[in-house]
């Protein structure tokens, strides 16, 4: 390990936590920090929000309560086992015919109300 990166590492996770600090006592006592520009935007997002979401970036996103990162967690929480395969799809339906000539049991006869050409009670269009 290089003796001169372990300066640079703690400067540069020192970077935000500083901005961040600059930018709170910013918006706390000069009410127009609080107010938004037409290049910028809202300004309490550049002087908070921007340098606390780059202080959690160079936390590795760490959440809070100790949660340990999924590379760092212990290969027995996977899941044991084959991997999951496609189950293979059952042929193809067969062809029923509904009222496609013949007048099976379940359709409606002659006799029946509303019982068109095709022999179902199907409302025409209108």
């Amino acid at each position: 390990m290089n003796p001169s990166a372990a300066p640079a590492a703690s400067s540069l996770r020192d970077v935000p936590r500083y901005l961040l600090a600059i930018g709170a006592m910013l918006v706390l006592l000069l009410p127009a920090a609080r107010g938004s520009s037409e290049w910028l935007g809202w300004w309490p997002m550049w002087l908070l929000a921007m340098p606390a979401t780059a202080l959690w970036a160079v936390h590795g996103f760490a959440l809070p309560g100790g949660s340990a990162p999924v590379a760092a967690r212990p290969l027995s929480a996977r899941r044991r086992g084959p991997q999951a395969r496609r189950r293979v799809r059952p042929g193809p339906r067969p062809a029923w015919s509904k009222g496609a000539g013949s007048k099976g049991a379940g359709s409606k006869g002659a006799g029946s109300k509303g019982a068109g050409p095709q022999g179902g009670g199907s409302k025409a269009l209108a």
